[in-house]
């Protein structure tokens, strides 16, 4: 009795340590389990405050981009002015020069990308003087309208069938130019369609 009675003494302390061995282990993955979901709640916070600052940096863009949208606006019409004038063939003193100016005109847009709605914009700019007499013909609705600005420009500056058709018996090809570069200046100077 007395060896079984040490051996059960002996396994009862044993096993008190074992569980005690446990519950520590317990314990300290329970601790090692909160660390990582504290570590996890710190990074989960860290974030959403990354998130709103950036959305309270974009709203604070936003109510200054208005002021700002508008100065790179007239400075971005001004640059594209500046380089579509530079694009640009000289704007003609004759009638029958509108038509290779438009032509030259509308590749300097395509070259350039130029908005729609700056189009209208800048061929005013473009006609200088000669806009005062093209703007009286045009309605305040109008004025964004590239293609009606352009049409009024055309029939104001337009050349009579008569100045049209002398010119166009006028015109020789010149000594270096191809007959292909002829009728592509005939075709723009004159306004005929080949």
């Amino acid at each position: 009795h007395r060896v079984c009675g040490r051996f059960s003494e002996f396994h009862n302390r044993r096993r008190k340590h074992l569980e005690e061995i446990a519950l520590e282990k317990a314990k300290a993955e329970q601790g090692q389990m909160n660390l990582e979901q504290i570590k996890l709640e710190r990074v989960k916070a860290e974030l959403e405050l990354a998130r709103l600052r950036s959305e309270s940096n974009s709203e604070n863009k936003n109510e200054n981009s208005g002021e700002n949208d508008k100065k790179e606006s007239i400075e971005s019409l001004d640059s594209l002015i500046k380089s579509i004038r530079t694009l640009t063939v000289k704007l003609p003193n004759r009638p029958e020069g509108f038509s290779y100016f438009f032509s030259s005109l509308e590749r300097a847009f395509i070259s350039k990308n130029v908005p729609e709605k700056f189009k209208a914009e800048i061929l005013l700019n473009l006609l200088g003087e000669k806009a005062s007499n093209v703007i009286t013909y045009i309605k305040d609705d109008e004025l964004g309208d590239y293609s009606k600005v352009k049409a009024i420009v055309l029939r104001e500056f337009e050349p009579t069938p008569q100045v049209s058709l002398e010119n166009f018996r006028k015109a020789q090809r010149q000594a270096n130019e191809t007959y292909m570069q002829f009728a592509s200046r005939l075709t723009t100077s004159v306004g005929i369609i080949i």
